[in-house]
């Protein structure tokens, strides 16, 4: 565990790779791929120990630092203290602003489900500053550098709590049921006047901003409830020509990675790959 931006973090790494904490100095940092993890949780929870599992494995499989974000949860803390504490984690790795001995260099964000979310609104944060509320706008007053790239898992896109054909095929799914759904976007977004606002709901994000985003990857299972909004972004951003693919893998339910008892199924295995 580590504190970045005033906050914890917990850091995921080969043990091969373990002497960069002695080796590294203030003036002299080495350059190490970085990914910055946002978990889910519907905004009101996580599952540290489930997303663990298939972290450790990016870890073996890309030779990446895993920097694995924590955030406090609604209700307690709605929108925007989470996303604020996301932003502040990415520009501080960004900009390194850190006493950790590397620099994240490249650097990628992803995020699961309710992570996708906040991944996503905290790197449009800084061209929607007229939409944050004002007592955190100055925050995004200077943006700092795109990643290079994005990927997300599953994520919540929209919280308008508007039907979608997903949402009404899978209304009594057994983890994500649509009175769920309502519950955790209303306790996150506890003021019904941002329903459409890109920094809650990304996919409403004007063309004009979405089109300065790096390649953006998206994976979902054909069996989430929330699988429309990762084809309606998908749709979005492609439109004004971002790089990236969205993989749609057809018998899997929402954060199928987060399972480890699944990790063993060959359509678990190709996602995860």
């Amino acid at each position: 565990e580590r504190e970045i931006a005033g906050g914890r973090v917990v850091l995921l790494q080969r043990k091969s790779c373990a002497h960069v904490w002695e080796s590294g100095s203030s003036s002299s940092r080495p350059e190490r791929p970085t990914i910055l993890f946002i978990p889910g949780g519907a905004f009101i929870s996580d599952f540290e120990a489930a997303d663990l599992a298939f972290l450790y494995r990016w870890v073996r499989e890309t030779d990446a630092l895993v920097v694995y974000v924590s955030y406090n949860f609604a209700p307690q803390s709605p929108y925007p203290a989470p996303m604020l504490r996301v932003f502040q984690t990415y520009r501080a790795l960004r900009e390194h602003r850190h006493d950790l001995p590397f620099v994240a260099s490249p650097l990628v964000v992803s995020g699961l489900s309710a992570g996708g979310n906040l991944a996503l609104s905290a790197l449009l944060a800084p061209m929607l500053q007229h939409r944050a509320p004002a007592e955190v706008a100055e925050q995004f007053a200077v943006p700092p550098l795109m990643p290079a790239a994005i990927l997300l898992l599953c994520p919540t896109l929209n919280l308008s709590r508007s039907p979608s054909p997903s949402r009404i095929c899978f209304a009594s799914d057994v983890l994500l049921p649509l009175p769920f759904l309502k519950a955790f976007a209303s306790a996150y977004d506890q003021c019904t006047d941002h329903v459409i606002d890109p920094l809650l709901s990304p996919v409403f994000a004007a063309d004009e901003v979405l089109r300065r985003l790096p390649p953006t990857h998206l994976q979902c299972g054909g069996l989430d409830p929330l699988l429309d909004d990762s084809v309606d972004f998908n749709t979005r951003i492609r439109r004004v020509g971002v790089p990236g693919e969205l993989t749609i893998f057809r018998s899997l339910p929402h954060t199928y990675v987060s399972f480890p008892h699944w990790h063993a199924m060959p359509e678990v295995e190709a996602a995860m790959a």
